[in-house]
């Protein structure tokens, strides 16, 4: 799997696996229901269960979606991803105090601040270590042409949301994922390790955009996506992903008070 770790760190949408449930395991409670009336609301925790439910069925069918899961699959996608927040949310609730004590350490002595500034960075480890670990068992249950699909899947959504300001047309977009889904492929072909493997895919990543630029948009897409002059123009920057801190959502370290 490690050659995955640098592709696992651009799935934002399985980040979403990892993020806490809105309300803990317990049993779920169905709307009371009164006879000759309409049903009750439902309780906030039966809501919550709801939503914790629709949001794990989102990610399943994105995925079959696009990789076509067994339903032997989608049964093992939702366990890893009920297991993942399970322990987002031990691991938030044994380190409680020590996140609210970096909170509130923002006007403290220059000691006190340096140490908060110490053990924000090794929760933020902690946290993205998790993340990846579970984001990685789910992506064990995949088969790795299927995992390959994944991954042109999620370069090209990254890509199609940084151009989204050219207004691709459906068939532009239909070139941008192809491009993607062969891009894909050849970083799957790379067997260095570490920062050869690293400068290998972003080789990739960066003949990538060329083509897109030069085969998918037109003159006037291109003027606005780097302009005559070779300086960055008002329009897109597209950049390959590299290895970077899970989306903020919720069950996630949340430190936005934190000392920098």
């Amino acid at each position: 799997m490690k050659r995955w770790t640098w592709f696992l760190c651009a799935v934002a949408v399985l980040a979403l696996a990892a993020a806490a449930p809105a309300a803990e395991a317990a049993p779920k409670a169905e709307p009371a229901k009164t006879e000759g009336s309409k049903p009750a609301l439902a309780t906030p925790e039966a809501a919550a269960q709801e939503a914790e439910r629709t949001s794990i069925e989102e990610i399943v069918g994105m995925l079959t979606k696009e990789v076509k899961l067994t339903a032997d699959q989608q049964g093992k996608v939702r366990e890893a991803i009920t297991a993942a927040r399970a322990a987002m949310v031990t691991w938030e609730k044994s380190n409680a105090d020590r996140i609210e004590a970096i909170k509130k350490a923002g006007a403290a002595d220059a000691a006190t601040l340096q140490k908060a500034r110490d053990d924000y960075r090794a929760l933020a480890q902690e946290n993205q270590a998790l993340q990846m670990k579970h984001q990685a068992s789910i992506m064990e249950i995949l088969t790795p042409d299927q995992r390959m699909v994944w991954q042109g899947f999620t370069i090209f959504s990254e890509m199609a949301n940084q151009l989204k300001p050219l207004n691709l047309t459906a068939e532009q977009t239909a070139r941008c994922r192809a491009l993607c889904d062969a891009a894909a492929k050849e970083m799957g072909a790379v067997k260095a390790e570490g920062e050869a493997g690293a400068k290998a895919r972003q080789g990739i990543f960066v003949k990538l955009i060329t083509d897109v630029r030069d085969t998918v948009l037109t003159a006037e897409q291109r003027a606005k996506m780097m302009p005559p002059g070779g300086g960055p123009g008002p329009g897109p920057a597209v950049a390959p992903p590299t290895p970077a801190p899970a989306p903020k959502t919720e069950g996630k370290l949340k430190l936005d008070g934190a000392p920098q």
